[in-house]
């Protein structure tokens, strides 16, 4: 820094006000460059200081950090006084003296809560045919896995989530659970489950997480690459047709050589090829749309987008010609009354299914 400084005021090539942008090597970015003689590349008196004292303060700490007085996060901190997240903003009194307040505060959680709603309206829709498929995996009535699916997301919601926390369906544990079911019954799934959570959470309470560390890496990557073969082959049951009543468990274990190739081995027939190609042309929208949409806008995700584009051209287009594809409906029944504890169950029987705890 003190070299620089020299050449600067002997070379005359920089004013006082451009020396104290530079710290410890850090140069503001908008100072336009020069070299000089001894091939340095130096800043160049110019009109960059009214831009740069703008944009840069020094801290008392001698580092240079932006200066966000222009950005439109502060304004918005002004409008909306509360952090992401909050949902309490309509009934918190000091921020609240006329009912003009109340609207502010309410199009300001909005504004502020924008990516957090898109992202679990996205969440939402892409979780209904991911618990209904893992459900044939798995072996259960979907009803199962789309009731499982909002009550985990909701605790975990509540209680409180980390970045990368799984919080729905997934293909990990439907994977090991057709031969449990096959063997013993879907009763003892739902044991089998709680003794998972109750595992999960002794772990958390006794900080085990580092054991996970003792796993071998090639068992991970196994795993993992299993499991995408997995879930890759599954998608293909949507081109089966499913007899009534058909149950994925009652057909080979993924445990067995080839198990994870079940739908092409299951003897269930194939859908029409004129079903099957308007499924293929709904499967490039969605794709397309995922990816070409972004370059557009991001105010809505893509994954979002390709939802409501494949289904607008479903309805708009293909079966306005006289064709269709097979919705989450045909798959399985999403109708369902607000679940009860397994132990009182009624409406599905699954109360019945319990095993005695002795």
């Amino acid at each position: 820094k003190s070299h620089i400084h020299n050449i600067l005021i002997e070379n005359n090539e920089a004013t006082m006000s451009d020396i104290d942008h530079i710290e410890m090597g850090h140069v503001a970015e908008n100072i336009p460059t020069t070299f000089s003689g001894d091939g340095i590349e130096l800043p160049t008196p110019s009109e960059h200081s009214a831009k740069s004292e703008r944009q840069y303060a020094a801290n008392e700490n001698g580092h240079v950090t932006p200066d966000t007085s222009d950005d439109d996060s502060s304004s918005n901190d002004k409008d909306y006084p509360l952090p992401v997240g909050d949902v309490t903003c309509c009934l918190r009194c000091e921020h609240i003296s006329s009912p003009v307040d109340v609207l502010r505060l309410t199009w300001g959680w909005l504004r502020t809560n924008k990516t957090q709603c898109l992202s679990g309206i996205t969440v939402a829709l892409a979780q209904i045919p991911e618990a209904v498929s893992f459900s044939f995996v798995a072996g259960v009535d979907p009803i199962v896995g789309l009731q499982s699916a909002w009550i985990m997301g909701i605790c975990t919601s509540l209680g409180g989530g980390r970045p990368g926390m799984v919080a729905g369906a997934t293909g990990a544990v439907a994977v090991v659970l057709p031969n449990l079911i096959k063997t013993h019954g879907i009763g003892h799934m739902f044991y089998a489950i709680m003794l998972a959570g109750i595992l999960q959470m002794l772990f958390g309470f006794l900080r085990l997480g580092v054991l996970i560390r003792m796993i071998p890496h090639p068992v991970m990557v196994g795993f993992c690459n299993g499991l995408g073969v997995v879930i890759g082959v599954a998608q293909f049951n949507i081109f089966k047709v499913r007899p009534e009543g058909a149950i994925e468990g009652q057909h080979r274990g993924l445990s067995e050589i080839g198990g994870a190739f079940t739908p092409f081995t299951n003897g269930y027939p194939w859908v029409d090829p004129v079903m099957g190609g308007w499924m293929a042309f709904q499967i490039f929208v969605t794709l397309a749309t995922y990816i070409l949409f972004p370059r557009l806008t991001k105010a809505i995700p893509g994954s979002l987008a390709g939802i409501i584009m494949s289904t607008i051209v479903e309805w708009a287009f293909i079966r306005q010609i006289g064709y269709k594809t097979d919705t989450v409906a045909d798959l399985a029944s999403v109708k369902g009354s607000f679940p009860a504890p397994v132990f009182l169950d009624t409406t599905y029987g699954y109360a019945a299914e319990l095993p005695p705890l002795n």
